[in-house]
């Protein structure tokens, strides 16, 4: 049996045992008036707000290909379309095959090469995680208790952030040693694989030390946190919907809680990853158990229903269909659209 699969049945099988006990808890009765009696209007501010950071996420992505110099004049529509798709894409596929659908879209309508495509991406990426991992050490330092997988998650989060950081100001500080050992190794191959192989590495290369100049950092830190302040708020509307007295702390480390569950995409649109990640932090703020499942419910529901109607507004609108992805895989357009 593939190592990989054995480890996701693994994990599967504990998750499965996991919400076999949570649910033989639950107070059904509890359960239901929470969901059903659910406050109206602080649910349709939630969906506002999230719908909100569906039109901010691409904004970030737009400065990336701007700064990264991959595509300056690039349309804000046409991102924000590439970017609805893929979510859209991540909520009925595992694995993030999202991502190869907003390379190849981009690439159809900007012209831009699929491995620049996924170097904006990864820094894209590489954003949120220093985001959520800002505040999932933060906010827990404010929770009332404490739990022995929240003491060893810390350490190795604040470890794993650390190590991104100094291995970023390595790269840009030995960029060009970086190049020159990647050429001497890539001399060995013939010539078009070398060529191709150098370009890449020196657009990652590149673009890692364009991320850490201050005219990049700067406002990428500021659209940053304008997103996942956003996200927030919609988290703690959320929670007070079901009858929660909700602090900025509890929503914030649920709502990062989440986010790091994505780094595994054990399941299509994060199915039972959610739920469990926003159950276990609730419960280190003194939740109940009723009402942080429903939130759960309540919130991932909303969140993958905006996200899809979003993409196909966007699919309608910017008229994308299977056949332009076909054309992608192609040759790409040859100059990008203004």
């Amino acid at each position: 049996m593939n190592s990989k699969l054995a480890v996701r049945l693994v994990v599967l099988g504990l998750f499965c045992a996991g919400a076999a006990w949570t649910l033989s808890h639950v107070d059904w009765g509890d359960l239901q008036r929470r969901v059903v009696g659910a406050s109206t209007t602080d649910l349709a501010l939630m969906l506002v707000a999230w719908t909100t950071s569906l039109f901010l996420r691409p904004l970030r992505f737009q400065f990336l290909l701007h700064a990264l110099g991959q595509a300056p004049r690039a349309r804000y529509l046409d991102i924000w379309a590439a970017n609805m798709f893929g979510m859209a894409v991540n909520s009925f596929t595992a694995m993030r095959a999202g991502d190869v659908v907003v390379t190849l879209l981009l690439r159809h309508r900007l012209g831009i090469g699929i491995h620049r495509s996924l170097t904006v991406i990864a820094a894209d990426a590489f954003c949120d995680f220093a985001c959520v991992s800002l505040l999932f050490l933060t906010a827990l330092a404010f929770a009332p208790t404490s739990a022995g997988w929240a003491s060893r998650a810390a350490p190795a989060l604040a470890a794993m952030a650390i190590i991104a950081l100094v291995g970023l100001i390595l790269v840009v500080r030995f960029r060009r040693y970086l190049l020159a050992v990647a050429d001497r190794l890539l001399d060995r191959l013939t010539i078009s694989w070398g060529r191709r192989l150098h370009g890449i590495a020196d657009d990652i290369l590149s673009s890692a030390s364009a991320i850490t100049h201050w005219k990049v950092c700067v406002p990428l830190i500021s659209i940053s946190a304008l997103i996942w302040a956003v996200i927030g708020l919609s988290y703690w509307l959320g929670l007070r919907a079901v009858s929660i007295e909700p602090s900025i702390a509890s929503a914030s480390f649920t709502m990062a809680a989440v986010a790091l569950s994505f780094i595994i995409p054990l399941g299509p649109g994060g199915l039972g990853a959610f739920e469990a990640a926003a159950v276990i932090s609730l419960s280190l703020f003194q939740v109940p158990l009723e009402a942080a499942i429903a939130f759960a419910i309540i919130a991932h529901a909303f969140q993958l229903g905006a996200a899809l109607l979003v993409a196909a507004i966007a699919v309608t609108t910017q008229k994308i269909d299977y056949r332009s992805l076909l054309s992608a895989t192609g040759k790409p357009a040859t100059k990008t659209e203004s």
